[in-house]
């Protein structure tokens, strides 16, 4: 078990990657400690959020209470983030190594993951400061008992969840509405199941032998993803395929090879785990408007036009971002053939607008909380894919690394540069630098036409954008099929 995991140790370390960006690197390193140190300082000050916030009540049955929405939310998470190490022990298949010493250490190795790191950062602190001091021994260490059993539990959750959402994705949708609801209902307090969560917990904790029960709902999920593994391990499962259903749209039939191509798109999307998966996750960031609709931001113009745009874009920009290396594997087919430039970036824009017009739609619901939000939200769809559209695909001719698309979803950087992040940041907030000129200007509330407006003209001259973009793209097309050949 022990010389597995220095091999896997090993093939991390040797590994191209860390060699191919020192800039991705840099960032990725950044980043992590980034949020380290954030859980720290969240967790040491906890007690010093909630007494502000929920002022006389007991501050560890509050943040036990409200760990059940970090928990679920972690749920997510582990289904974008968390990549599960199954892969990488195919090669052992062929050795004398024993199926089930290979299923164990699969499962041992989950848990070194950065997510269980970032769940242990939060409750460390807190239990060292208020919980440890204030309470029993047996109590105090019960609770971290019970703490680090969820923290298991959901990281073997993600085994099954990993299994068989994958294979229904609508799965997916019903578990993020089920989180979000209880997150909402928490934060509006019309449904609240934190007390009984904390007190369970609080109840549990004070038994005597009370860690028996959560390690005993441990070790039980940890029999299950045994044979869940157990039974995926065997050659004729690793290599096998399921039956795809092909897609057929009569409606996009209709388009001759305009539609074709269009189609191709979907397939993409739908069929390639990463973009599938960063698709998914993206729609989830449209219950943002639940935390920017606030009554107070409701009388910011500034803050309704940057969450409008950033709503309506927010399923588009999964797939914007890697207009051109999401054909990476194929790049060289899409020059050779006879499909025209012009059809190809046509295709890439329609596919991006179908994406906006689908995140406008589901933003609508909105405008109960106020009406001018779908006023706001209408002009900011229509300047995004007559805008936006043509800022991301300009930024994707220099965007040439290879893009994995069967990577993990998220903090996934495999695919991008500098250019990357230097063209995509102008896209961002360029609506948000406009509005302020028109209201230093003092016509502030005519931004929202001009978005509009400018939104029109960008959809209705489209040929000539499409021009320009053949032309950056001429320039640009060696150049970036060579960056896609590398691996």
């Amino acid at each position: 078990m022990i010389e597995l995991l220095i091999h896997q140790w090993k093939e991390k370390t040797r590994s191209p990657f860390w060699q191919k960006s020192i800039f991705l690197n840099i960032i990725l390193g950044l980043m992590g400690l980034y949020f380290i140190f954030n859980f720290i300082i969240i967790s040491y000050f906890a007690d010093k959020i909630i007494e502000s916030l929920h002022p006389g009540e007991e501050v560890a049955v509050v943040f036990t209470g409200l760990l059940l929405y970090y928990f679920l939310f972690e749920i997510i998470m582990r289904f974008f983030i968390q990549q599960l190490p199954v892969v990488s022990i195919q090669p052992y298949l062929l050795l004398a190594v024993k199926r089930s010493q290979l299923i164990k250490y699969t499962i041992i190795k989950s848990f070194f993951h950065f997510i269980n790191l970032l769940a242990i950062l939060l409750i460390l602190p807190f239990f060292f400061k208020i919980i440890l001091p204030a309470y029993p021994s047996a109590f105090a260490y019960n609770w971290l008992f019970i703490a680090f059993s969820f923290i298991a539990i959901n990281n073997l959750l993600n085994f099954s969840i990993k299994k068989y959402f994958s294979q229904k994705p609508w799965l997916i949708a019903i578990l993020l509405i089920l989180v979000a609801g209880v997150a909402y209902g928490g934060l509006t307090e019309r449904l609240s199941i934190t007390e009984g969560f904390s007190g369970l917990w609080m109840a549990i904790a004070s038994l005597q032998l009370g860690f028996i029960i959560p390690l005993m709902l441990v070790f039980a999920l940890a029999f299950f993803t045994f044979h869940i593994l157990k039974d995926s391990f065997y050659s004729e499962n690793l290599s096998k395929t399921r039956n795809r259903k092909t897609l057929e749209w009569s409606l996009l039939d209709s388009f001759g090879l305009q539609g074709d191509l269009l189609k191709t798109e979907i397939r993409l999307i739908l069929r390639n785990k990463r973009v599938r998966n960063q698709t998914l996750m993206f729609c989830f960031f449209l219950l943002y408007g639940f935390i920017f609709y606030t009554e107070r931001n409701l009388g910011m113009q500034s803050m309704l036009i940057l969450t409008g745009m950033m709503l309506t874009i927010i399923t588009a920009s999964s797939y914007g971002q890697y207009f051109f290396n999401l054909d990476g594997q194929f790049f060289d087919f899409y020059l050779t053939t006879n499909i025209t430039m012009e059809d190809y970036i046509r295709t890439k824009y329609l596919m991006f607008g179908l994406l906006c017009f689908v995140s406008y739609i589901l933003t609508l619901p909105y405008a109960l909380i106020d009406p001018k939000i779908a006023f706001i939200n209408t002009a900011m769809v229509l300047w995004n894919i007559g805008i936006t559209s043509w800022l991301f695909m300009i930024a994707c001719t220099f965007n040439k690394p290879a893009f994995d698309l069967e990577g993990s979803a998220m903090m996934n950087y495999q695919g991008t540069g500098f250019a990357h992040f230097i063209g995509i940041v102008p896209a961002i907030f360029l609506p948000l630098v406009i509005h302020l000129i028109f209201r230093w200007a003092g016509i502030g509330s005519y931004s929202i036409i001009f978005f509009g407006i400018m939104g029109l003209l960008g959809i209705g001259f489209h040929h000539i954008l499409i021009s320009l973009i053949k032309a950056q793209l001429r320039k640009r097309k060696f150049i970036m099929a060579a960056g896609f050949r590398k691996k």
